[in-house]
């Protein structure tokens, strides 16, 4: 079976970047409705509770059938840090009430977004673009990489190190500490899986055009088994980020994590920045720096103010029209008055009172 060439194309990484976009925004869509369903549809049976059923698909099966052809055909370093415009599409529908459900957007969520989809913007037009290769041996000798060596066994390191604290006490329960460390842990490990999520899409991309079966490689099974193994660490590891404290600190932090450590496994692994200038880099690093600092803006004011629903001026409007409160009983109120002698000497005090 043969297929056609589509090595050599530069212009394919636009269309991983714009089904990378496209992804996004579809699972932050599933994200919302999700959302909407839990509040306007829990006295349905599962079966009829429309918006959940719509929202999983897209956050899910769409957004993960869009991600592995991107994965594909665009740089992870490009690919990671639009996930967060998953958030900021998210925020809007929300603001829209597009998916049944309306929240304020207050003027930091608004710069927050724009200083991502800035950022991502910076980093489709200034990151890395090598041409796609859809060719089995060539991605599977990057396991090879001494670069890539180095930071799985770090990452193993650390996945010791901070499970060792768990086992003897040091971390768990909900302080500061677990929270910062389970979420680099799992950021590195969310480095891996990515990576090798990657490999696995360049894998089957080539054997549908090419022919090429992958299972003859020891390196495919190695990638595979790496994949199983750190993914069930990952949910761990998140689950333990989010039980030791609230989702405003712990919903950004990971997220952090995750955008900064899946870039440095794909520089580690690809090689992927080698093809980028020193003032390219300068601006892709800019362009991260924003996604990251904008998403925890945006996450964090979310978060904190999450039953804010309606600015203040319609909370004021709305409390204005609602119906009067029933008179208190008057037999059942006391009244107390103070009166100052001197400012009305006529008036006798009873010593009793």
């Amino acid at each position: 079976m043969s297929g056609p060439n589509l090595e050599g194309r530069e212009g394919l990484v636009y269309v991983g970047i714009a089904l990378a976009t496209v992804g996004a925004c579809t699972s932050g869509l599933g994200m919302n409705l999700m959302k909407a369903s839990n509040r306007l549809e829990m006295d349905r049976p599962i079966q009829k509770r429309y918006r959940f059923i719509v929202g999983v698909s897209l956050a899910t099966f769409v957004n993960t059938s869009l991600d592995c052809v991107a994965f594909a055909l665009t740089p992870l370093v490009i690919v990671a840090p639009i996930g967060g415009i998953t958030i900021v599409a998210s925020v809007l529908l929300a603001r829209f009430g597009l998916a049944g459900e309306y929240e304020y957007v207050s003027w930091e969520q608004w710069v927050a977004i724009l200083a991502v989809v800035g950022g991502v913007a910076l980093i489709d037009v200034f990151g890395p673009h090598p041409e796609p290769v859809l060719n089995t041996t060539t991605v599977l000798e990057h396991f090879h990489n001494e670069a890539f060596l180095a930071y799985e066994t770090i990452t193993a390191v650390v996945v010791v190190i901070t499970y060792s604290g768990i086992w003897l006490g040091k971390l768990g329960g909900q302080n500061l500490e677990t929270t910062v460390a389970s979420a680099m842990t799992a950021g590195m490990c969310s480095g891996i899986t990515m990576t090798m999520m990657k490999v696995m899409a360049t894998c089957v991309g080539a054997w549908i055009l090419h022919g090429s079966l992958p299972f003859v490689f020891t390196e495919f099974w190695v990638a595979l088994a790496t994949l199983m193994i750190v993914a069930v660490v990952l949910v761990h590891l998140l689950n333990v980020c989010i039980s030791s404290a609230n989702l405003a600190l712990s919903t950004p932090l990971y997220q952090v994590c995750v955008i900064l450590f899946t870039v440095v496994a794909a520089c580690a692994f690809y090689q992927e920045a080698d093809v980028a200038t020193r003032s390219e880099l300068f601006v892709f690093l800019l362009g991260v720096f924003a996604v990251l600092a904008g998403l925890g803006v945006l996450i964090y004011n979310r978060e904190v103010s999450g039953q804010k629903l309606l600015p203040k001026e319609d909370k004021e409007a709305a409390i204005a029209k609602a119906p009067d409160a029933p008179a208190p009983d008057e037999s059942t109120v006391e009244v107390t008055a103070v009166i100052d002698p001197e400012l009305d000497p006529e008036v006798d005090i009873d010593p009793e009172l």
